[in-house]
């Protein structure tokens, strides 16, 4: 880490709490975005994602082949998907997946009227 480094790019542990609450204080999607692909600890990733509130960046995020932070995409993946209520969002990461996806029966569960296949 840099000597000017935001504080999300730590590597250190014990600054997780402080890099989380300033992630807590960002509002701009962009940014969250940029912070969840690009932070070296996992928890500080899932902050930004929690963060979001722009359904289409999370769903960027939810899919097999979308965006991610290379250490924890499985990690990154499920949170954004957890957090998707849009139904029309749902139902294209439905028909995306396998029915074998970690996730497939959390997004069926949330999906209104699930496809029967």
């Amino acid at each position: 880490m840099g000597f000017f480094d935001p504080i999300w790019m730590t590597k250190n542990y014990n600054k997780i709490d402080k890099a989380r609450a300033t992630i807590r204080k960002i509002n701009d999607n962009q940014k969250l975005t940029e912070i969840a692909i690009k932070a070296p600890l996992q928890l500080v990733a899932l902050e930004a994602i929690q963060m979001m509130d722009d359904e289409e960046t999370l769903f960027e995020f939810a899919k097999t082949d979308g965006l991610s932070n290379e250490k924890y995409p499985l990690a990154i993946r499920t949170l954004a998907r957890e957090r998707i209520e849009d139904q029309t969002l749902l139902e294209k990461l439905i028909s995306s997946i396998d029915y074998e996806d970690a996730d497939a029966n959390m997004l069926y569960e949330k999906v209104e009227n699930p496809p029967l296949d």
